[in-house]
């Protein structure tokens, strides 16, 4: 039923963020421990439950027995860690279309909750959402999708990098931003972020007043809370952080011979990744003395 990065062979089989997940540990990137439930799982119940719709085959899931000693196999001592469970899905994180933020995401989920957090993620992939998103983009419809169950870092900065300027198109500018806490803040657009544009040499940095921040307050359960009012002002990033995620989108560049957009994370002075794509979106704006990468 599951899948590790070892045993992973195809795009098709994991899916997009999977199989680059796959790649990034490969490459010998910092990826925190994972394993994928492929989209062959559900498909082939799909096929045997043929008069039942995707969502009442889902609800009627019955996982194997011994897929949680499996887990442990791949990830030991998974029954005492915290796990993120997002979408794989085959198109999602594609060179034209990366399905950002349409699939389900669940943080901070117990080993025994595990189930129930996997069938939410299956069924995002049969939303209304999904629907319209490839109704508009002339895509076919999911089957079904793989899952990602990855171990959570709590992060005590969370970020996204693009190695070329995604608002003007210059491919000589990279542009990170970071908040502190949880990635979710900022993929969300629900906190601002500190925003670093690198030019070779030269960076410029736009440090926001950062008020809040999400953490995980135990049990699950993530919480919206007031930053320190020291930290609201400094940059969430050292130059030592800002040289690294230089250094990784590079390094990416030439793994893809495509400037990539990334996610990251820092623990302990430690950097992970738990993505990366193809920028599929760039502008070409002339006037670039004032412009917004994030906006809440």
């Amino acid at each position: 039923m599951l899948l590790s990065p070892a045993h992973i062979k195809s795009i098709n089989e994991v899916g997009g963020k999977g199989f680059r997940l796959k790649e990034l540990s490969d490459q010998g990137f910092s990826v925190p421990a994972f394993v994928i439930i492929p989209a062959a799982v559900l498909e082939k119940e799909m096929e045997i439950q043929g008069s039942l719709s995707p969502e009442e085959v889902i609800n009627a899931f019955i996982f194997e027995k011994d897929w949680k000693d499996e887990l442990n196999k791949f990830i030991p001592g998974a029954e005492k860690k915290w796990f993120a469970v997002r979408s794989s899905g085959r198109n999602e994180d594609g060179a034209q279309f990366s399905f950002a933020g349409q699939f389900k995401t669940r943080l901070y989920v117990s080993f025994e909750e595990l189930e129930n957090a996997i069938k939410e993620v299956w069924h995002s992939a049969f939303s209304q959402t999904i629907k319209s998103y490839t109704k508009e983009n002339n895509l076919e419809k999911p089957k079904a999708i793989s899952v990602v169950i990855q171990e959570m870092i709590d992060a005590e900065v969370s970020g996204v990098a693009f190695g070329i300027n995604p608002v003007t198109g210059n491919e000589n500018e990279k542009v990170i931003s970071s908040i502190f806490g949880l990635g979710e803040g900022i993929v969300s657009g629900e906190l601002d972020s500190d925003n670093y544009i690198l030019n070779h040499s030269k960076t410029e940095k736009q440090i926001a007043n950062k008020t809040h921040l999400l953490h995980h307050i135990g049990k699950g359960k993530i919480e919206k809370s007031g930053l320190n009012p020291e930290k609201q002002n400094a940059s969430t990033l050292n130059e030592k952080n800002l040289n690294e995620i230089s250094a990784v989108l590079d390094k990416l560049k030439k793994i893809y011979n495509h400037p990539q957009d990334i996610e990251f994370a820092i623990k302990n002075n430690h950097l992970y990744l738990f993505q990366t794509r193809h920028v599929t979106a760039t502008g070409n704006k002339k006037d670039e003395s004032q412009y917004i990468v994030w906006d809440n």
